[in-house]
């Protein structure tokens, strides 16, 4: 079973976040997400199988039983390439390796990119997927010349959009 951690990179602007892989490995399950899916902070997106993480993990787990300098090195390994506290605690209780982690969205919003599909491989820093929060929403309209005079600082408008039938913000 996958554990969900911080696979990510966030850049914030405007609250866009983008999702990075932080290690290379192999796309073992994408959760049907599309591009426009409006998604929650905490959704998974894909499942990654990350050799690399799995056999440090399984180094530190040989290690912990004889303690002392090597075994405190192999857990700082383990948070330097990557893995976050909640995963390395679920290898220390499990005491097991834990070859498969779930990405996770790191914001809630729509998702404006997506570059993954199961079964391919990914490359560290590569983008897996692109999230625009939803709060706060630019709206940007066209507005006919002849109409300009409408238009007013401070004015209100309504917008339908369809995503969202039958609702007017």
């Amino acid at each position: 079973r996958s554990t969900l951690f911080p696979y990510t990179t966030l850049f914030r602007s405007r609250s866009v976040a983008i999702v990075q892989a932080r290690a290379s490995g192999f796309v073992e399950r994408s959760h049907g997400r599309a591009v426009g899916d409006v998604v929650a902070a905490g959704a998974p997106i894909v499942d990654i199988r990350v050799p690399e993480w799995a056999a440090a993990q399984a180094e530190y787990l040989a290690l912990r039983s004889a303690g002392g300098d090597l075994a405190a090195a192999a857990r700082l390994r383990l948070v330097m390439l990557g893995m976050s506290e909640s995963l390395i605690a679920r290898v220390e209780r499990d005491g097991a390796p834990v070859p498969i982690a779930t990405v996770s969205a790191p914001i809630g919003g729509a998702i404006t990119a997506l570059d993954i599909r199961s079964g391919m491989t990914v490359t560290q820093g590569a983008s897996l997927a692109t999230i625009n929060g939803v709060s706060p929403v630019w709206l940007i309209v066209s507005l006919p010349q002849a109409d300009a005079d409408m238009a007013r600082p401070g004015g209100r408008v309504s917008a339908r959009v369809p995503a969202y039938p039958g609702e007017t913000f």
